[in-house]
């Protein structure tokens, strides 16, 4: 969803740069516990803690928070298509569609209203990467 955007990278609170989608950053920091954030505009990624030992390498995968947007989408596409059925008929619309388009396109909406306001700490997402290849 974010392809083309590039995801500040906070290490302690402190810009130390970006990273682009898919591809790798290196961020050299010095041992001990730090902080980890991402943010893209007003929408970030939960604060991690990270330890590291004098030597030790952490391993980190930034990806979006948003899991379920694509069938969401589809389901407001489906909505609004149900208008195009009627379109151009004699026929009245059925009763059942309006709520058929409520039901379609109300989660939807709810789902993208939740991370634009009290999920946008949530946008993104930060976790160790265990299956990298270097680790």
């Amino acid at each position: 969803m974010n392809r083309a955007r590039a995801f500040n990278v906070l290490i302690d609170e402190q810009k130390k740069g970006a990273i682009k989608n898919d591809s790798s950053e290196e961020f050299p920091v010095e041992p001990g516990t730090h902080t980890v954030r991402c943010g893209l505009m007003w929408y970030s990624s939960p604060t991690v803690t990270v330890s590291l030992q004098p030597g030790e390498i952490a391993y980190l995968r930034v990806k979006g928070g948003m899991k379920y947007y694509l069938p969401l989408f589809l389901l407001m596409v489906v909505g609004l298509l149900l208008n195009l059925v009627w379109s151009g008929r004699p026929a009245e619309r059925p009763d059942w569609v309006i709520y058929a388009q409520l039901g379609l396109l109300l989660p939807a909406l709810c789902y993208i209203m939740y991370f634009i306001t009290l999920g946008r700490k949530k946008y993104l997402l930060i976790e160790q990467d265990k299956n990298n290849f270097f680790a």
